[in-house]
C-alpha cells in the first residue's frame, strides 16, 4: 500500500514539474544560443533560393541573443533546409467608391489598376533534435522583390518557434550532454 502511494505522488510530481517547466515563459535570451545549420534543397528557383540561403544564414549569425552558426549538420542542435520560392501577385483596383477587389467576370466598372502587389515566398524544413516542422515566410512586396525579402519573416518566425519550445529543447539540450 505505501509503495503504491508513493509510486503515485512520483508520478503526479514528475507530471506537475514538466507542466510547470512548459508553461514558464523563455527567457529574453537563450542561456546559450542553439547551434543552426543552413542547407537549401531546391527543386526549381535554385538561384532565388541560394540567395536567400545566403541572406537567412547572415541574419541567424545576427540574432546572437538566439541562434549561433555552425559548419556542418552534425554539429547543430537546428538545421535549416530551405526548399522551395514562389511569388503571388495580386491586382488593387480604384473605382469612384474606393479600391475594390476584382470582380469574378473581370473588372468592376469605372476602375482602373493602380498597383499589383507581389507575394515572395519561401518555404523550409526545420529540424529541432530530430523533430521536423515546415515554416513558411511571406513578404509583400510592390512588383519587383526577390526570395530574400521573405527571410526576414522566416528568421522572426523561426525565433517565435524556438522561444516557444524553449524549454523542451532545454530539455533535449540536457539529455543530449548527459548521454555523450
Amino acid at each position: 500500500m505505501f509503495i503504491r502511494a508513493a509510486l503515485v505522488l512520483s508520478l503526479c510530481a514528475q507530471v506537475c514539474v514538466a507542466y510547470a517547466q512548459d508553461s514558464r515563459k523563455p527567457p529574453k535570451r537563450a542561456e546559450t544560443p542553439f547551434s543552426v545549420f543552413v542547407t537549401a534543397t531546391p527543386d526549381d528557383h535554385v538561384e532565388q533560393i541560394e540567395e536567400a540561403r545566403v541572406e537567412l544564414a547572415k541574419r541567424l549569425g545576427k540574432n546572437k541573443k538566439w541562434f549561433r552558426l555552425v559548419d556542418s549538420a552534425e554539429e547543430a542542435e537546428i538545421v535549416v533546409d530551405l526548399s522551395a520560392y514562389w511569388t503571388r501577385s495580386e491586382r488593387r483596383y480604384m473605382s469612384t467608391w474606393g479600391v475594390v477587389p476584382p470582380t469574378e467576370g473581370g473588372q468592376p466598372d469605372k476602375t482602373q489598376i493602380i498597383e499589383i502587389i507581389t507575394y515572395h515566398s519561401i518555404r523550409g524544413e526545420v529540424g529541432f533534435f530530430g523533430a521536423k516542422r515546415i515554416v513558411e515566410a511571406s513578404k509583400k512586396r510592390n512588383e519587383r522583390g526577390r526570395a530574400k525579402d521573405a527571410v526576414k519573416n522566416f528568421v522572426s518566425e523561426l525565433e517565435r518557434i524556438v522561444k516557444q519550445e524553449y524549454w523542451a529543447l532545454m530539455a533535449r539540450r540536457e539529455a543530449m550532454l548527459k548521454s555523450s
